[in-house]
């Protein structure tokens, strides 16, 4: 009885050693780990999904060589990105001649809703080459092949040089801005930005924004306070909370829907903005406008982008 006791133990000895000795090999459920790398199945992505593009990688790729066909193609990059929660893709690449260029496809629809190509500064000329006439003309005929120009009002057309550390100022651009008009009144954000090379008279920038709801526009479009009021209330507004500013010079007024005031809440603010500028912002390489925003209903001044202390 005890040899037969025996010879069972030594069997269930002998089972659980082959078992030790073979289950790694079965797949790595004992002994060392397995490392044969799983199969990584990636989900279709669902209908209505907004993380999946419609327009894949190729097709943005022949987008972007197709609106600068002298692309150089090794250059070209891709990213996909949400941006406002607009899905896009955004390309850099350079030109056969060393421009720089960003573009940004819209990745649902492939609209390009951006552009802007950089020239080689060195050699360029000191002065322009085109006409504000020539560059308007430019400008005016691009647009037209986007839309009928209906709804839209030229709101800005002014030269930039371009200056650089290295080789001082410039040729530039011609910078042409069109906004929507929404009831009347134009839209500070909606619109399309055009800039013509002054050398080569060709586009160089170009932005087409359109995201304002009209229907967030719900306020009179008529004005509560005139023009000249808004300019007096900002000249309080700069004499109570700054000190004396030399050289101070108010434009007159501009009425806008203020779709890119931070803070507007869901409806939009009818408001005048006012620019003014200074000695101080004068003497800059660059000089610019500040500007306050007043509630063209209310007379609140809403902002205002005046900043002498980060000169």
């Amino acid at each position: 009885m005890s040899n037969k006791i025996l010879g069972s133990f030594l069997i269930l000895i002998i089972v659980l050693t082959l078992v030790i000795i073979i289950a790694p090999q079965l797949g790595g459920f004992a002994g060392k780990e397995n490392k044969t790398p799983a199969s990584v199945v990636t989900p279709a992505p669902e209908a209505g999904d907004t993380s999946a593009p419609e327009i894949s990688r190729e097709e943005a790729e022949e987008i972007a060589i197709a609106l600068f066909p002298e692309t150089d193609p090794e250059s070209l990059d891709l990213i996909i990105k949400t941006d406002n929660g607009r899905l896009s893709w955004e390309g850099k690449f350079l030109t056969t001649e060393k421009s720089r260029v960003l573009v940004l496809i819209d990745g649902m629809t492939g609209e390009v809703f951006f552009f802007s190509c950089c020239p080689v500064t060195a050699g360029r000329p000191d002065e322009p080459v085109v006409t504000m006439e020539e560059a308007y003309k430019t400008a005016r005929d691009y647009l037209m092949t986007k839309t009928d120009g209906m709804g839209l009002v030229l709101t800005e057309e002014h030269y930039k040089s371009i200056s650089t550390s290295d080789i001082g100022s410039v040729a530039g651009n011609y910078d042409f801005r069109y906004s929507r008009l929404i009831r009347g009144v134009s839209s500070i954000n909606d619109g399309y930005s055009i800039n013509v090379d002054a050398v080569s008279g060709t586009i160089s920038v170009y932005h087409r924004s359109w995201d304002t709801d009209e229907a967030d526009c719900r306020g009179d479009p008529n004005p509560s306070v005139s023009g000249e009021e808004a300019k007096e209330i900002i000249q309080k507004y700069l004499s109570e909370n700054y000190e004396e500013i030399p050289g101070l010079e108010i434009q007159f007024p501009v009425l806008w829907w203020a779709d890119q005031m931070p803070d507007a809440g869901a409806e939009v603010p009818l408001a005048w903005k006012v620019s003014f500028d200074c000695d101080l912002y004068r003497s800059q390489n660059y000089p610019w406008n500040a500007s306050g925003w007043v509630d063209a209903h209310s007379g609140e001044v809403l902002v205002c982008n005046y900043y002498p202390e980060e000169i």
